[in-house]
């Protein structure tokens, strides 16, 4: 028997890897097995394409729609919309899955979906951060007017209209009541290792895009008086911040899932900055240190968070 949380078809919406992990997910949670995915992608990355094919195994139809990036902004979402109505012929959805609902093209099939019930998803830290473009539509002047030039609902109604949230961050509010937030359980680390041995992990990120040269100066002294085993790289971190750190490739895998498979057996410590990764790992199994490195003025909002998911904060 067909089931989609409501009789029917269901459609996924994904732009990223872990909105398709956590669409995974839902689709085991909820035994879902009429579904349709469409996973849109400005990147294109080999990670992209590993989670597509992750969850477009069992749907009835998938598409996997990538548009590059354009100089004007607004000719990003007008060709994505425009490719999606030419190859997209499918509407007989009675419940759609979005994560990102401030993409235009996403807009779009809402609006497209007349009487579907509209359930949302996590898209990371946005979902809970109060200083996110999820929780601010001050940030959304712009894009506002494009919609209302589109005809597409604006971010604020689709967030409104959510019926039911699924969630990876428990115990943080979401971009709807808690009444309507269901919990999941994504990444698998077990009930945690007994095992004397760790294993620490550093996650990279594109430092030279946000740190001064001080800044960057004093995170590489710190790391480098650290006995750290693996660095993963960020997908945008052309080179690492430290080069005396083994370089953990993930071929294509999300920094979570590559953590996961590399412990065998060991207990996991995992270093970062401000990354998501430390929000979307469990506190009951892993060990979180949390860098403070940029002092600005959301830095206190920041620890206030990462100690929430329950992180060591270091300053640096």
């Amino acid at each position: 028997m067909n089931h989609s949380g409501d009789n029917g078809c269901a459609l996924f919406m994904c732009r990223t890897p872990l909105q398709a992990k956590i669409c995974y997910a839902i689709i085991h949670k909820k035994s879902i097995n009429n579904f349709d995915v469409v996973y849109f992608s400005q990147n294109d990355s080999v990670s992209d394409r590993f989670y597509f094919n992750l969850i477009k195994e069992k749907s009835r139809n998938s598409l996997y729609l990538y548009v590059k990036k354009k100089k004007v902004d607004i000719f990003n979402h007008l060709v994505s919309i425009f490719k999606f109505s030419r190859i997209w012929k499918h509407s007989d959805y009675t419940s759609l899955y979005i994560a990102s609902i401030d993409s235009f093209l996403f807009r779009y099939i809402v609006k497209k979906s007349i009487g579907a019930r509209l359930f949302g998803f996590d898209d990371g830290a946005a979902n809970f951060s109060k200083f996110g473009h999820y929780h601010n539509f001050s940030l959304y002047k712009k894009a506002n007017i494009y919609s209302k030039i589109l005809r597409l609902p604006t971010v604020k109604s689709v967030r409104k209209n959510i019926f039911r949230h699924y969630s990876i961050y428990e115990g943080f509010e979401n971009i709807v009541p808690c009444e309507n937030v269901r919990w999941l359980d994504v990444f698998d680390f077990g009930s945690g290792s007994e095992s004397m041995d760790t294993v620490t992990f550093f996650i990279g990120q594109p430092f030279f895009e946000y740190l001064t040269t001080d800044e960057v100066k004093k995170l590489r002294e710190w790391i480098g008086r650290q006995k750290i085993d693996f660095y993963i790289k960020h997908p945008r971190e052309v080179v690492p911040i430290i080069s005396s750190v083994k370089i953990l490739r993930s071929n294509g895998l999300l920094a979570e899932d590559l953590i996961s498979k590399t412990l065998e057996g060991r207990s996991p410590m995992v270093i970062a900055g401000y990354s998501s990764v430390l929000f979307n790992l469990p506190r009951e199994n892993v060990q979180k240190i949390y860098l403070s490195i940029k002092k600005d003025v959301d830095e206190k909002d920041r620890v206030s968070l990462i100690k929430k998911a329950g992180c060591l904060v270091v300053n640096i």
